[in-house]
């Protein structure tokens, strides 16, 4: 066994296993002691002789029956439910709440997960996908690709996930979501236990979802400027950068102002210099862009990443940010439901760069849209 629970209700590694703490198995709670000799691979074992059978097929079951059992205390719900034109169970079905629940701990492709969701979705169904509890310290979550495909969005705690602890039946929300990295967010907890929740309580505030806000918070520094270009070593990145040395351009030449991380930067795969640059460039071809022809380009020029509930035009709302951004440092204009950018050249090195005044319009635009 390679995965076993904390006192935190965390699922941990066992290359992240401390001898001194204590641990349990994730399918049947019991204690766990850590192995860590010179033949056999590192793992977790059961401390006592046990029948439990470990693994993902059995937690997945495990989870499934518990939360078979809280909402049938309260609504009729059906287990494995059968949807003959999708061919596909799902973990749990509500039909009062027309409402599908799945638990998802195994890495599950993107195209099937695609697809399970735009079949439910077809037939109207709300579905809700709680994961296996994630790496949480220090304010910071750790997420793997597959959580991060199911975080979603409300309006009181903003980005969000929901996960679930078979050890102490609680769910996990982690909120108020901030990318820091690709898979690293800050985030606040809260724990609730099935026993203090009944179903319909919680049905009420998952299903309920609203329009999309943005909040720019990041500030940017030259030392934050300086590390991003050190880490531009993708495919994508050094291809972007030719393209640059072609045109006598360079990233170290580029304003103060392109390259700025906002927020929701992590709903992208393209990186905040590139669509930044191509923007601006784009606006800049006639002089004059419509928001109509600004959104056309989007979505065929920027590379979004996938997720279950986050719909891709969110991923607009970081253009609209941008551009409101270079308004307000008198970079651009607002003109006939559109925009006009002068004076942004890349190929001159910037005898000095107002960090606090980039700060102070980000500040701005975020009250603005609050």
């Amino acid at each position: 066994m390679q995965r076993a629970i904390n006192q935190k209700d965390e699922l941990i590694q066992i290359n992240e296993a401390n001898v001194q703490h204590p641990y349990y198995c994730p399918s049947c709670g019991a204690i766990c002691i850590i192995k860590q000799g010179d033949k056999k691979r590192h793992h977790f074992a059961h401390k006592q002789n046990t029948s439990c059978q470990s693994g993902e097929g059995a937690t997945h079951r495990l989870v499934k029956k518990e939360l078979y059992d809280w909402i049938s205390k309260t609504d009729r719900a059906s287990s494995e439910f059968y949807f003959p034109e999708l061919k596909q169970r799902a973990d749990i079905y509500v039909p009062k709440m027309n409402h599908i629940i799945e638990y998802q701990e195994s890495h599950l492709q993107t195209k099937v997960l695609k697809e399970r969701m735009v079949g439910y979705r077809s037939l109207g169904k709300t579905v809700t996908w709680l994961t296996s509890v994630p790496k949480y310290k220090g304010g910071t979550l750790y997420l793997s690709q597959l959580q991060i495909f199911f975080i979603n969005y409300h309006p009181k705690c903003g980005f969000y996930l929901l996960s679930y602890c078979s050890i102490t039946k609680r769910v996990h929300l982690y909120y108020d979501l901030r990318g820091v990295s690709t898979k690293r967010f800050f985030a606040k907890v809260a724990k609730i236990g099935l026993a203090d929740l009944t179903y319909s309580e919680l049905s009420r505030w998952i299903i309920t979802h609203r329009d999309l806000i943005v909040n720019s918070t990041n500030e940017m520094t030259e030392h934050k400027r300086q590390t991003a270009i050190f880490k531009f070593k993708s495919k994508e990145q050094r291809m972007f950068q030719r393209k640059l040395y072609s045109a006598s351009e360079h990233l170290l030449y580029f304003p103060y102002y392109v390259g700025v991380v906002l927020p929701q930067q992590w709903l992208l795969d393209t990186d905040a210099f590139i669509w930044q640059y191509r923007l601006i460039k784009y606006i800049q071809t006639t002089g004059f862009k419509t928001i109509e022809e600004i959104s056309q380009w989007w979505d065929t020029i920027i590379a979004k990443k996938y997720f279950v509930y986050i719909h891709q035009q969110y991923s607009h709302h970081l253009w609209h940010s941008y551009l409101k951004l270079l308004v307000k440092l008198g970079y651009a204009l607002i003109e006939n439901n559109g925009y006009i950018i002068e004076g942004i050249v890349f190929n001159a090195i910037e005898k000095k760069r107002e960090w606090p005044r980039l700060k102070q319009a980000m500040n701005q635009l975020q009250i603005q849209l609050n």
